[in-house]
């Protein structure tokens, strides 16, 4: 397991090298490796929300205090430690989502060589950066959570952009390796392969504009 958990990481680095490998055991080894890595990530942000569990709890009542002398919530913080139980359900659903997107996408330029299977085991590979990034995050928020939101106004727009960087970072890289993946597996051209990693985020945007024109 702890092979098959290196590999996996080994693997964002250099994704050519990786899909250029049998494609059962790519499958193989994205499950195996994504699974450790989710099981591990799931109990590190548990036991470091159990940890920090009374500053969590001091930090959320300061929270709730904020909102209702000014209607705004600064930093939404749950401090119960189980509600990271839900992390690894959540990634899978993203992986699900986005692998059936990408193959609808496929399906739509007429790619004879598709298979849902290597591309939800292509998904999982390329989300690891954000998987990562979400796990280190999520630790950091429970280890150091703001006690104090109102006077740490700053801090809290430090740490947003900070978390914004990260986070395209993380797409750049996860785009970096779905688009070598697609095409060496599924011998697309560039710009299909672009379009065909673009294609779930392009929906999130659209998805996205849609809930805000409702909202008003």
């Amino acid at each position: 397991m702890k092979s098959a958990a290196m590999t996996f990481v080994r693997a964002a680095i250099s994704p050519k090298k990786y899909f250029s490998e049998d494609t059962e055991k790519q499958i193989n080894t994205s499950i195996t490796g994504m699974a450790i890595i989710l099981a591990i990530g799931t109990a590190l942000l548990v036991a470091s929300a159990m940890v920090n569990f009374k500053e969590l709890e001091r930090a959320r009542s300061q929270i709730v205090a904020h909102y209702e002398q000014h209607k705004t919530i600064p930093l939404i913080s749950n401090p119960s430690p189980w509600r990271h139980l839900s992390f690894s359900i959540s990634w899978c659903v993203i992986f699900v989502v986005f692998a059936g997107l990408r193959h609808g996408a496929m399906a739509l330029f007429g790619d004879e060589k598709r298979n849902y299977t290597t591309g939800l085991a292509i998904t999982i590979k390329a989300m690891t950066p954000l998987v990562l990034i979400a796990i280190l995050h999520g630790i950091g928020n429970n280890l150091f959570p703001f006690s104090q939101p109102i006077e740490a106004g700053d801090a809290i727009i430090y740490r947003s952009y900070l978390l914004i960087f990260l986070f395209f970072f993380g797409i750049a890289w996860e785009g970096y390796i779905s688009i070598q993946a697609t095409m060496l597996t599924f011998a697309q051209n560039a710009g299909r392969a672009i379009l065909t990693w673009f294609s779930p985020w392009l929906t999130c945007i659209v998805f996205y504009a849609f809930i805000r024109f409702l909202a008003g």
